[in-house]
């Protein structure tokens, strides 16, 4: 099988999308490294347990050997074999190296979302489906990244196993898809009626979305792309930064628990004189000294009667919020 040299134009855009694709992949890196260092020295990074302290620890090791990676492909391109055309045929390992990193990084955090799911909904199917889906996935991408090193073209490479590719990419987009859709709506059933946790799980629901919707964009991207002309590299600038965006909304996810468990546990006390709405049904006269006074915590459970004039609401665990329910207190 004989393959074309690149030309200019089609020279230009190889090594333009390879910088580019590398330029953002450092910048994301940069954040992981800042919100990996926000974790640790975070309070609640104290109370964790070991399991997610070394799932922190094992994304920055991966997301580091990931860069270090990438950066080989653009270097064996743009610097050591700058302006030799055949080079840009040459099937380098690095490459399909890379690819297996991602899928490492991509499964750890979905691994972390599917027992999120099974904190909050105990099914047995779901669960099951997405866990099937994340190992499928992460077992075809090593397949595709050891079957990668046996073709020295890269372009007959791409040609031979492109089914392995595709059915991969397919599997990442459906477990992604699944995951987002089973988050929102087992919150969705974890409404209490209370306004506060209800508002609560509304800002919860909004993360999952965004978080869930921005990897599942890129790997649909990355599939579309891949489809649109897997005999090009374009698809490398999304593969270059896909990794890195499943890191930092993993980070992201657990830095943000601070913030939601400080608006679960916040109270709020209204004092409502009813000097003027309520008197003494001998004299008529109004008790001055008669307050309302009610508080809302939608951090306790409902009891059939209130105690204190206190009215407690529904229980809402934010236990969805971590990985290890046994070192984390729930709320």
């Amino acid at each position: 099988m004989s393959f074309v040299i690149p030309k200019d134009e089609s020279l230009t855009a190889t090594l333009a999308t390879q910088y580019v694709g590398v330029t953002i992949a450092s910048m994301l890196y940069g954040v992981t490294c800042i919100q990996t260092f926000q974790y640790y020295r975070s309070t609640k990074a104290q109370a964790d347990g070991w399991m997610l302290k070394a799932s922190v620890a094992a994304l920055l090791a991966l997301d580091s050997l990931h860069q270090a990676l990438i950066m080989h492909i653009v270097y064996y391109y743009l610097v050591a074999n700058f302006g030799d055309r055949l080079t840009l045929l040459h099937n380098i390992w690095s490459i399909g190296a890379s690819l297996v990193v991602g899928a490492l990084i991509a499964s750890i955090v979905q691994g972390y979302l599917i027992l999120r799911i099974w904190r909050i909904s105990h099914n047995i199917y779901i669960v099951g489906a997405c866990a099937s889906l994340t190992l499928s996935f992460l077992s075809t991408t090593f397949v595709y990244g050891i079957r990668e090193l046996a073709y020295v073209n890269v372009l007959e490479a791409e040609a031979k196993i492109k089914v392995n590719a595709t059915i991969g990419l397919c599997m990442s987009v459906a477990v992604d898809l699944l995951i987002a859709v089973s988050l929102s709506y087992y919150l969705q059933k974890s409404r209490t009626g209370f306004r506060r946790s209800d508002d609560l799980i509304t800002k919860l629901m909004i993360a999952t979305v965004t978080t869930g919707a921005l990897t599942t964009l890129f790997a649909i991207a990355d599939l579309a792309a891949y489809l649109a002309a897997p005999d090009q590299i374009y698809v490398l600038i999304i593969n270059f930064s896909i990794g890195k965006l499943y890191a930092n909304c993993f980070l992201t996810s657990l830095n943000s628990r601070d913030y939601y468990r400080s608006v679960l546990n916040a109270d709020t006390v209204n004092t409502v004189p009813l000097s003027r709405v309520h008197a003494d049904p001998e004299s008529g006269n109004p008790q001055s000294d008669f307050t309302l006074r009610t508080m809302t915590s939608t951090a306790s459970t409902m009891r059939g009667k209130p105690e204190g004039g206190v009215v407690k609401a529904p229980a809402f665990s934010l236990s969805v919020l971590d990985l290890e329910g046994e070192k984390n207190p729930v709320i």
